[in-house]
């Protein structure tokens, strides 16, 4: 069976659930007129399929003790950043507990030098080499038929080849979230977002911050940019800065490593903030309002059917895996609510609240963006 499905074809769309949640309390900070904010905009979804089907005797297929499995991950950050290296190394630990397998993290990897390290991975005979960012498609896509018996994968992108699997993250939904939450809580009307460089998740998370954001406070002024990097924690205090000094008051930031210097910069300049990935607000536990963490690292359906369809002799997958608060394939972000969320008017919790579960529930998810609005 091949099936091709639109980007959009992942998103359940609850029609006016965001709109009924937000009504209430739209204008509790900005003093807004008593009409009801706009809708966010709708999601079109577009499934086709061609089913060819052909009678044949199964064949006996080998099956991989799972000792013997090897898994590599690949990240430009590292196991240790408390971001998104930290999540993926805890990840790769998770499924050597689960099957016993052997697993590989080369970390700080330079882009350059992607494709080079799939093939010396593959060439050694790994049964399974995964780039934890968007970075790694092309290489993958690029090499996957020349090793038709092993598995490729990477994140973020929604294309995907013969033996190329993506988990596409659905940081629009974090990213709507929070902005909601800095259209709450802003004084000033002016907030900020920022990801790391130009990419399908990280411009989803900004332009979904931005939908959030306006439609629970249409006056508010969105500064959107990108860091530079996904590595320099600098970087990510200068851009934090820079939306700060020009008035916001409130950062949603997705920037894997180089957020850290943006959490810094929120703590030292007493900014609302959102943790991403990881537990992050040790960081600034007086401005970490909520941690988006990512437990479906550490219970990764789409890695863990990926490894048990190779562990039982199947063929090396080639599609795309949502991944995010709507849970698809198990995978869930999880809203952590942290000490300032916890002293914020109950109204204000529980419209935030609400939105979350709606999206854990499977009714909501907002429309993905994948390019780039500013």
């Amino acid at each position: 069976m091949s099936e091709s499905v639109s980007r959009r074809s992942y998103l359940k769309y609850g029609a006016g659930v965001v709109t009924a949640v937000v009504a209430g309390v739209a204008g509790y900070y900005v003093g807004m007129s008593a009409a009801p904010a706009p809708a966010g905009p709708a999601v079109t979804t577009t499934v086709t399929s061609t089913l060819t089907q052909t009678v044949t005797k199964p064949a006996e297929k080998p099956k991989i003790d799972p000792k013997d499995f090897l898994f590599a991950g690949m990240t430009d950050c590292t196991r240790d950043d408390s971001s998104w290296g930290s999540m993926c190394w805890t990840a790769q630990q998770k499924m050597e507990e689960l099957y016993g397998c052997k697993t590989s993290l080369s970390e700080s990897v330079a882009w350059a030098d992607i494709e080079k390290l799939y093939r010396d991975y593959l060439e050694e005979g790994y049964h399974f080499v995964m780039w934890w960012g968007f970075q790694g498609a092309e290489a993958a896509l690029k090499i996957c038929t020349e090793y038709p018996k092993q598995q490729t994968g990477y994140t973020c992108v929604t294309k995907n080849g013969p033996t190329a699997t993506s988990v596409v993250l659905m940081e629009e939904a974090p990213g709507y979230v929070t902005g909601m939450l800095g259209g709450f809580l802003t004084k000033t009307n002016k907030i900020g977002a920022f990801c790391g460089t130009e990419s399908p998740c990280g411009n989803a998370y900004v332009n979904g911050f931005e939908v959030g954001a306006k439609l629970v406070n249409p006056k508010v002024e969105v500064f959107k940019a990108y860091a530079g990097s996904w590595t320099d924690p600098a970087k990510g205090k200068e851009t934090a800065l820079m939306m700060i000094d020009a008035g916001a008051d409130f950062i949603g930031k997705y920037a894997a490593m180089t957020d850290s210097g943006a959490m810094a910069a929120c703590k030292e300049r007493n900014v609302g903030t959102t943790g991403i990935f990881v537990p992050q607000s040790w960081m600034a536990p007086e401005q970490d309002y909520i941690d988006f963490i990512m437990d479906y690292m550490h219970d990764y359906a789409p890695v863990r059917l990926m490894i048990e369809n190779i562990l039982a002799g199947g063929a090396p997958i080639g599609r795309q895996f949502p991944a995010g608060l709507c849970p698809m394939f198990g995978s869930v972000i999880k809203p952590v609510y942290n000490e300032p969320f916890k002293k914020l008017p109950e109204d204000v919790q529980k419209k935030i609240k609400e939105v979350c579960d709606q999206a854990l529930a499977g009714g909501y998810v907002p429309e993905r963006k994948e390019k780039k609005t500013w």
